[in-house]
């Protein structure tokens, strides 16, 4: 990594002083993995960070059994293009181990965030971004389990939290522009849903992000 960074300091890409965050939970540096992926150069991107902005909190209404907190993960799609796209999806193509409650339903349309209920496909304009639910955790000392935040009719939600957590891979895409696809892990330790980037870039992807 000291020669990308090198090499990326000569080209004047890397200014800390153009990097601003905004956290919600936690305050954390973006990860090597996560700077990559947020400015790679896709039609369609899947943006994330681990630093806090992805993750949403709050408390459920109710009482004695009923009340808790519940925790969720986003992701981000963006339209790095100039034209509209129509008919983009983000996908929940695989995960590891396959929980019983989904098998055999993989690939799975995950929720737009805001949307009305089972609304999975969205048209981005020009440089638009929106969120993308992912997975949520209900932190009930009876409700043990995770939500895969699809939108299929067909299956289950609620799947085992799991002891090592899973690996997933989302894949975006639509209409006239290639898929991408970005993989991660999520889990939930000391009843804390966790998310965070799996995928390694190569220093010539890298190194081709920062000369846009």
């Amino acid at each position: 990594m000291i020669f990308w960074l090198q090499l990326a300091v000569n080209r004047g890409a890397l200014n800390p002083n153009n990097v601003m965050a905004t956290t919600q939970i936690e305050k954390r540096d973006e990860t090597e993995v996560d700077r990559f992926h947020n400015r790679r150069t896709l039609p369609l991107r899947i943006e994330f960070s681990e630093d806090g902005t992805y993750k949403h909190v709050g408390r459920t209404e109710g009482y004695g059994i009923n009340e808790g907190h519940w925790q969720k993960y986003t992701v981000a799609v963006k339209n790095t293009t100039s034209n509209e796209i129509q008919d983009v999806q983000l996908w929940l193509t695989a995960i590891d181990p396959v929980p019983q409650e989904v098998a055999g339903y993989i690939p799975l349309p995950l929720h737009v965030t805001h949307a009305s209920p089972h609304v999975s496909t969205m048209t981005l304009t020009a440089q638009e971004r929106r969120l993308v639910d992912v997975v949520s955790f209900f932190n009930k000392f009876w409700q043990p389990d995770i939500l895969l935040e699809h939108t299929s009719p067909v299956t289950k939600r609620e799947c085992y939290c799991g002891d090592d957590g899973y690996e997933i891979e989302l894949m975006v895409k639509g209409i006239g522009v290639r898929p991408s696809k970005r993989r991660f892990r999520i889990g939930v330790e000391a009843r804390n849903l966790f998310m965070t980037s799996l995928d390694q870039p190569s220093e010539e992807a890298m190194l081709e992000a920062f000369e846009t």
